[in-house]
């Protein structure tokens, strides 16, 4: 099989790079607008590995990256490793909490108290992965396979001819598969707009942060404070500096980055100086758009009706803690072991 994969994030390198590595994939060509560093997703700051979710599938895909991430770390020098384990504190407040935590925990968290806050919550499994070491990572293994052909810096037209496996890019080029995937970020209502199966993807306006600051509670490891819905955790490749990002329900946007938000930035710094301490200070902040599906469940989906065309979609960052799991499900959707 010849196969385009069109998009290079997280989802889509590890979509490319199980392809590589099965027997039944002669070729692929993976495409993106971007230029190399870009489509690795080494802008991000980071990505919170939290082992929970609220439907089987959810486990099932959970089970599945952690299994891949495993094989693929076991022999990684320690200057290439790009996931570390850290704990998960989720900030709880009553026993209701509490339930909501331990009914979506792959882990069974224990409950805890910091003495130093007085932050009640629960401790359990958690892990931060850099993404720009991933995507190295990815593209050496695709590279090394033989059978891979980057086409950076590649805009795609859509959607006609995708589902029949033809890919058509903005420069007059035409090439034929026996199969497109297309691993989405917030731009795939532009590509796919026509097609059947995405009524429930969306766009949705996230607001990212970066601290610095002393962390207070009892780890040096991902804060999931529910109330702010915010998740706070340490850079993987940034020493002494952490991550945030906080979900708030601004949906269907353009795909740009948008305007402060004075509601998401009173919530960031509440969370800041409660676990970073009082002396947490604000080093960058970045307003950007991600995908979004109902439900906040990952999007797999073959949208030829003959697995010509298979879509493919995490949301909320779950594209990077889940793409093992995501690309599983496409693999098989193509037929592809």
């Amino acid at each position: 099989m010849r196969i385009a994969v069109i998009g290079a994030g997280a989802v889509g390198l590890t979509v490319a790079d199980m392809l590589a590595q099965s027997d039944a994939v002669a070729e692929v060509h993976l495409f993106d607008r971007q230029t190399e560093a870009a489509g690795g997703a080494t802008s991000y700051a980071g990505a919170s590995d939290v082992p929970h979710g609220w439907t089987e599938r959810h486990r099932r895909l959970i089970e599945t990256s952690m299994e891949w991430h495993r094989a693929v770390g076991a022999d990684l020098a320690d200057e290439d490793r790009y996931r570390h384990r850290t704990g998960t504190f989720w900030r709880s407040d009553d026993e209701r909490s509490d339930a909501r935590i331990l009914g979506f925990a792959y882990d069974t968290p224990v409950l805890t108290t910091d003495a130093r806050t007085g932050a009640r919550g629960l401790l359990g499994d958690g892990y931060v992965i850099a993404p720009g070491r991933l995507a190295r990572i990815l593209l050496g293994r695709l590279r090394a396979s033989g059978k891979f052909t980057a086409r950076f810096g590649t805009a795609v037209e859509g959607p006609a001819g995708l589902a029949d496996g033809t890919v058509l890019d903005a420069s007059g080029g035409r090439d034929d598969f026996d199969a497109v995937v297309v691993a989405a970020g917030p731009w795939v209502t532009e590509l796919l707009a026509d097609l059947p199966g995405l009524s429930g993807l969306r766009t949705k306006q996230v607001y990212g942060y970066r601290f610095t600051g002393d962390p207070r509670d009892p780890l040096t490891g991902t804060v999931v404070d529910l109330e702010h819905g915010a998740f706070l955790f340490p850079q993987p490749t940034v020493p002494d500096s952490y991550a945030m990002s906080i979900k708030c329900d601004v949906y269907d946007v353009p795909v740009a980055e948008g305007a402060p938000s004075a509601e998401a930035d009173e919530a960031a710094w509440t969370v800041a100086r409660t676990h970073l301490g009082p002396e947490a200070r604000l080093t960058a902040r970045r307003i950007f758009v991600d995908t979004y599906t109902d439900g906040s469940i990952p999007l797999v989906a073959d949208l030829s009706g003959g697995r010509r065309l298979v879509c493919v979609s995490g949301t909320h960052g779950s594209g990077i803690r889940l793409a093992p799991g995501l690309a599983r499900e496409a693999c098989d959707l193509l037929g592809v072991a």
